[in-house]
């Protein structure tokens, strides 16, 4: 077996939320697709009790480095290139005149909705099924750099055409299934692919997953246990007497017991609203929990703030991030952990998933259930859930998506809050926006926001968050948060959107509430500044006598 050959670098992180088995790589000479997860050699192990089990496997592993002598394996693709100095097309082989250097991928390439990843067509295009012996030749116009400007030719029969309508949504021929990254091929597909340019975004939407480490799971029994868990999951009490006091003699023989028998208690399968059920409770009891993963403790809240009944700063905080699957033109349904045309990320089982794990802070704050549920019954949050519900109907069918509950007024107005929050942080904590996430808890009586940073490195403790939340900076930001919500530079058209068809939102736009994708938990949808505030200039649904349960009472 000949050693592997080393042909680019990727942090971590992006393995996991961008570039995990399946997804197109480019580097410097060439493209290349991540191959499935039985490929890979190596990596670290990584231990949440509570992501495994949501997951349904034994393990969660870091991605592989070659200083710990593993490597995350890659293919070739596509096999199609271009000769830069003559436009000719070669397929898996260098240009015969020309040196390597020349040569670069072909832009195009063919996908389908169900995941499947194949070579454009490039013969097809040009022949429309017929045979010709000649050589495929692409040359610019250069005109422009659109794809309309490229001519593909045959030296043979002298025919031509451009690849203007390359990328519409079909091209006429049946998906083959193909799955490069598995070496595979799933023959039952019926789906239309489409061509799309080698490095577009929909060609990959990475399905990843996380959890925070909570107690009991943070504390050191649990730790020690977690290596050995699958040795000691079934033993009886007597192998398990017999262990303490070959393992475990730090601890008391009560403590070891208890947390065997709370890691059994993981029995039914977890969903993500039961995780975020056990976090809001951890997070939310107001008593200080201090261990090596966790660490909060109550903050008096600012008392010009109405609605708002708790604040907890969290000073260390720790984040598991799996990659469970991904699919191609459409994005996976957030909050879900099943994806609509799921791709495997493997062709055979395997009892494992890449995980990175990020360390950060947070700032926590904690709402009136009762009130928000209150004001949601009243006219004009009822009358935009309405409107929202019919639009996520219709985004649901439209992609072909089984029924789902729309979110309520509650949870649109803690999802509009966070954003204003999030964007206001970013001028006075110290962290770029991007470097902000949320986590919404807004299922049965919990109302919550926990607003966190966490990174690979020291850079997500940095305090700037957590400085934020005493009431002398908390009170200020919540009032100016809300008063730069009143207005927006592209009002009235923003002011007065309503959602509709593929838009989830409705007074929400790029100059007032949406941030980063990497930093919001629902992909930008779901908001609306008139949750919060009363909109100037608006003409089509004002309601003069409408009043946020939670803003500035002075």
């Amino acid at each position: 077996m000949t050693a592997p050959r080393f042909v680019g670098k990727l942090r971590p992180t992006q393995i996991v939320t961008t570039f995990g088995p399946g997804a197109i790589v480019d580097l410097p000479t060439r493209s290349v697709v991540v191959a499935g997860l039985e490929w890979w050699s190596g990596g670290a192990s990584i231990y949440e009790p509570r992501l495994q089990n949501l997951l349904g496997v034994d393990e969660l592993r870091r991605p592989p480095r070659p200083a710990k002598g593993g490597f995350v394996p890659c293919l070739e693709f596509p096999r199609w290139q271009v000769c830069g100095r003559d436009g000719r097309m070669l397929r898996g082989q260098g240009c015969p005149e020309h040196r390597f250097d020349a040569i670069y991928p072909a832009r195009l390439i063919q996908a389908c909705p169900k995941g499947h990843l194949d070579e454009f067509p490039w013969g097809w295009w040009l022949h429309r099924g017929a045979q010709c012996p000649g050589d495929l030749r692409l040359s610019a116009g250069g005109r422009s750099a659109t794809l309309a400007d490229l001519v593909l030719r045959c030296t043979g029969c002298g025919r031509e055409r451009s690849l203007a309508g390359a990328t519409s949504d079909r091209l006429g021929i049946r998906c083959q299934g193909r799955r490069p990254w598995l070496r595979t091929d799933d023959t039952t597909c019926d789906a239309d692919p489409r061509g799309m340019l080698r490095g577009a975004s929909n060609v990959y939407f990475p399905l990843a997953i996380s959890a925070l480490s909570i107690p009991p799971w943070t504390n050191p029994v649990q730790e020690k246990i977690n290596p050995v868990w699958n040795l000691i999951a079934d033993k009886s009490e007597l192998d398990l007497r017999q262990i303490h006091a070959l393992m475990f003699q730090n601890f008391s023989l009560d403590l070891f017991l208890e947390a065997v028998a709370t890691r059994r208690g993981i029995t039914a399968k977890a969903s993500p609203q039961s995780l975020k059920a056990e976090e809001f409770r951890a997070i939310a009891s107001g008593s200080a929990q201090s261990d090596s993963e966790f660490q909060v403790s109550s903050v008096q809240e600012p008392g010009n703030q109405v609605g708002l009944v708790g604040v907890r700063r969290i000073d260390r905080l720790r984040e598991v991030v799996a990659l469970k699957a991904f699919t191609r033109i459409d994005y996976p349904d957030r909050g879900s952990t099943v994806a609509v045309n799921e791709a495997p990320l493997a062709s055979v089982a395997v009892d494992w998933r890449p995980a990175v794990e990020n360390r950060g802070e947070g700032l926590f704050l904690m709402f009136d259930s009762a009130a928000l549920a209150k004001w949601g019954a009243t006219d004009h949050p009822s009358a935009i859930a309405r409107s929202v519900e019919a639009a996520f109907h219709e985004w649901r069918t439209a992609r072909g998506l089984g029924p789902a509950t729309p979110p309520t007024p509650a949870a649109i107005y803690l999802h509009s809050l966070s954003h204003l929050l999030i964007r206001q942080l970013s001028l006075d904590s110290g962290y770029s926006s991007s470097s902000l996430r949320e986590r919404l808890y807004s299922e049965g009586d919990a109302a919550g926001i926990l607003i966190y940073t966490a990174s690979s490195d020291s850079d997500g403790s940095l305090g700037g968050l957590v400085a934020q939340s005493r009431p002398s900076r908390l009170g200020p930001l919540l009032e100016q948060a809300l008063a730069a919500a009143t207005v927006c530079s592209s009002d009235p058209l923003c002011s007065e959107r309503q959602p509709r068809g593929g838009h989830l939102s409705a007074a929400a736009c790029h100059a007032c509430l949406l941030i980063p994708e990497t930093s919001c938990e629902l992909g930008n949808r779901f908001l609306d500044r008139g949750f919060l505030v009363e909109l100037q200039g608006i003409t089509s649904r004002a309601f003069p006598s409408w009043r946020a349960p939670i803003v500035a009472s002075g």
